[in-house]
């Protein structure tokens, strides 16, 4: 198989916990769908003493989530909030033409036009993601985003997503 794919998650919420347990529990599945591994290398949240219910033993904790991009292949922003940490980080993934994965609808309500034009800029794919426990809704904001040809059945049968 190839190299693993090395996301940084920002963020530990439901949302970023369950990415985590998503990844962990169907690991073997995504990776062959992808094509190679995916590994979370590094975790950032405001409380690292926080009880989680995830093993996050084999990543490495940031303080700062803005230097999660030095850190992965992909970030996984997830933290919430249109301002702040969550704008800076995301402007500072695509600068550096890493993917970017986001759950933070307002960030992209606010500042979705600017992210996108950083995104081509930088041939930086910005991405949307919904609940991992939802139906999958996927935006792509940007032109150079590689093509996505298929989507996880995340819903359970006759559920209804957050987003319908």
């Amino acid at each position: 198989m190839a190299q693993p794919l090395n996301i940084a998650i920002a963020g530990l919420g439901t949302v970023g916990t369950g990415v985590v347990k998503m990844l962990q529990a169907h690991g073997d599945l995504i990776a062959a769908r992808a094509g190679r591994p995916i590994v979370i290398t590094a975790v950032s949240a405001r409380d690292k003493g926080k009880k989680r219910d995830v093993d996050l033993s084999a990543c490495e904790w940031v303080d700062n989530p803005i230097d999660l991009v030095g850190k992965a292949d992909v970030i996984v922003e997830v933290m919430g909030g249109s301002e702040g940490t969550a704008r800076a980080l995301v402007e500072a993934a695509l600068k550096a033409g890493k993917p970017v994965v986001t759950a933070n609808k307002a960030l992209l309500a606010e500042h979705g036009y600017a992210l996108a034009q950083l995104s081509d800029a930088h041939k930086a794919p910005l991405l949307f993601e919904a609940l991992p426990e939802t139906r999958s809704s996927r935006f792509m904001a940007s032109s150079t985003a590689p093509a996505i040809t298929s989507s996880p059945k995340c819903a359970k049968p006759g559920g209804r997503s957050r987003m319908s």
